[in-house]
């Protein structure tokens, strides 16, 4: 049996996803960035290691985008998500998507997903939320 722990490296993801996609490297970073901070407006990652400054910047942006959080029940909606890090991000849909959708393949490869995850998630629709 192997004990090894799967980890997530931020930096090997990037890389990957930068060369599967073709997107450049700083525009891969930044969709990440801006998932992350999807996830802590959502309250999914933990906050306990932050200092004030940046949980009153996750507050911020939690207000901010209050509407988009409105459309989902609290739980991680890939078209919300799309919608939060074009906002705040100024990255096109498309690319949002195609770099979200890797990470996803990236993580899946590294099994770091549950073996449902395919069934859970469902690609982004056409809307043009912004």
């Amino acid at each position: 049996m192997d004990d090894t722990v799967a980890r997530y490296d931020p930096m090997e993801a990037v890389e990957e996803i930068a060369a599967t996609t073709g997107i450049d490297v700083r525009t891969v970073a930044n969709v990440l960035e801006g998932e992350v901070d999807y996830l802590s407006c959502l309250g999914l990652l933990n906050q306990g290691g932050l200092d004030e400054a940046a949980r009153n910047e996750i507050e911020a942006l939690r207000e901010e985008n209050a509407d988009l959080f409105e459309l989902s029940s609290g739980e991680y909606d890939m078209d919300v998500a799309i919608s939060f890090i074009q906002r705040n991000r100024g990255i096109e849909r498309e690319i949002i998507a195609r770099v979200l959708e890797a990470n996803l393949e990236f993580m899946d490869r590294r099994g770091l997903l549950d073996e449902e995850w395919e069934e859970d998630w469902a690609r982004p629709g056409p809307t043009t939320r912004s």
